[in-house]
C-alpha cells in the first residue's frame, strides 16, 4: 500500500511543470520566489492581497525571505532587482532572540531591512553559515515569473 502512494505521488510530480525563469528556461540555481496571500478583514472576508519574497537554494530549501510585505507584484519584484543590484552594500548582522535563545540573522541595504532568516538556529556558528549562504546567493539568484498563492494556515 505505502509503495503505491509512494508511486502514485511520484507521477503527480512528474506531471506537473518544471518551474521556470524569466527567459523561460528550467530552474536549477538559487532563485526568487514570490508569495502571495489574501489579507482577510475585520469581518473575515477577503481585504485584499499582500506578496512578498523567498530566496531558495537549488534543493528548494529557504535561504531568506524579505522583511516585509508589498503592496504589488511589480513593488516585490522592483525590491529584489534592488536588492540585487546593490548586494555588496548590505549589511548582514546575526543577533540573539530572546527569550529561548535562539539565533536569527538579518541584511539591511542602507541602514533598512530588507532580509530576514526564514527560522531562527539553535547556534550562532549555524546562524552566520546560513546568512552566508543567502548573502552568496543574492546577487546571482534567478527571479521566478509566477506568483505562488499560499493559504493562511495548514
Amino acid at each position: 500500500m505505502k509503495r503505491a502512494c509512494v508511486a502514485a505521488c511520484r507521477d503527480t510530480r512528474a506531471s506537473q511543470p518544471e518551474p521556470t525563469r524569466e527567459g523561460g528556461d528550467s530552474v536549477q540555481g538559487s532563485r526568487f520566489i514570490f508569495l502571495s496571500r489574501l489579507v482577510p478583514d475585520d469581518s473575515g472576508d477577503s481585504a485584499g492581497e499582500v506578496l512578498t519574497w523567498m530566496l531558495v537554494s537549488p534543493n528548494n530549501r529557504p535561504l531568506g525571505q524579505a522583511a516585509g510585505y508589498f503592496a504589488s507584484h511589480h513593488d516585490g519584484r522592483a525590491a529584489v532587482l534592488r536588492l540585487r543590484q546593490h548586494a555588496a552594500d548590505v549589511t548582514a548582522v546575526t543577533t540573539g532572540a530572546a527569550p529561548a535563545g535562539h539565533w536569527v540573522w538579518r541584511v539591511a541595504l542602507y541602514g533598512v531591512p530588507v532580509a530576514v532568516s526564514t527560522r531562527s538556529y539553535l547556534r550562532q556558528q549555524e546562524c552566520t553559515y546560513n546568512m552566508r549562504r543567502f548573502l552568496e546567493a543574492l546577487p546571482v539568484a534567478e527571479l521566478v515569473a509566477e506568483v505562488r498563492v499560499v493559504r493562511s494556515g495548514r
